[in-house]
């Protein structure tokens, strides 16, 4: 069974480029800061997560792969990655976890909500010890009609909204990733979404050579 027990072995160059290859900042999908453990934990260790409308109390739970009726049923598919029909050849990261329930969050009209981060990582050249997740998410909807109240946000800023408005957090088993979000505050039929977060629910066990688990399905901790 596939194992990631240390840094040193997240694969450069597919899993995770330099930021010589890819631009990292506000308008690109990698604007989010995290450790390198962090990434990889995201990207490989959790199987499941729950995304949440505190607002409204409603939630959704998917696995952590491209395909939500097909996920990998093995660590060692998830670590080898999914390949990409959009980029043949090159290997993508799990963490796909959009949900395609447009009701789901509050509304049948102009509900959505996507996330997406099956995009390598970046590392910054310049400060190697940052690291920058590939992440894209994506809120938007109607909380009531009249008068109408849109909550909304992006993750990265191609419409030069301004300064970050709020984060959505990304709960892992010992650390929290903030990813840093948009919305359109000049205009003021639109409200930050700030009542939305992403929580890891499972992770996987990778268990050792004797066949005893890693780690704690239920927590994501050692055991």
């Amino acid at each position: 069974m596939a194992r990631i027990r240390f840094p040193s072995y997240f694969p450069i160059g597919n899993c995770i480029k330099s930021s010589e290859q890819q631009s990292f900042g506000p308008e690109t999908l990698h604007n989010t800061l995290a450790t390198l453990e962090q990434i990889m934990e995201v990207y490989w260790r959790v199987k499941k997560w729950r995304i949440e409308n505190t607002l409204l109390g409603l939630s959704v739970e998917r696995y952590n792969w491209p395909t939500q009726d097909n996920p990998p049923d093995t660590e060692e598919k998830l670590v080898c990655g999914a390949l990409s029909e959009f980029d043949p050849g090159n290997s993508y990261i799990g963490f796909d976890i959009s949900s395609g329930e447009l009701g789901s969050f509050g509304t049948i009209l102009n509900g959505f909500l996507s996330v997406l981060g099956f995009v390598p990582a970046i590392y910054d050249i310049d400060k190697p010890i940052n690291f920058y997740m590939g992440v894209y998410i994506e809120l938007a909807y109607i909380a009531q009609d009249e008068p109408s109240i849109v909550y909304q946000g992006l993750s990265f800023n191609p419409l030069g909204f301004g300064a970050g408005g709020f984060k959505v957090p990304i709960k892992l088993s010992e650390a929290t990733i903030n990813v840093p979000m948009f919305y359109d505050a000049s205009d003021p039929t639109y409200r930050p979404a700030t009542h939305f977060k992403i929580e890891a629910i499972e992770w996987w066990p990778y268990e050792d050579e004797d066949g005893n688990a890693i780690y704690d399905t239920a927590t994501g901790l050692p055991l």
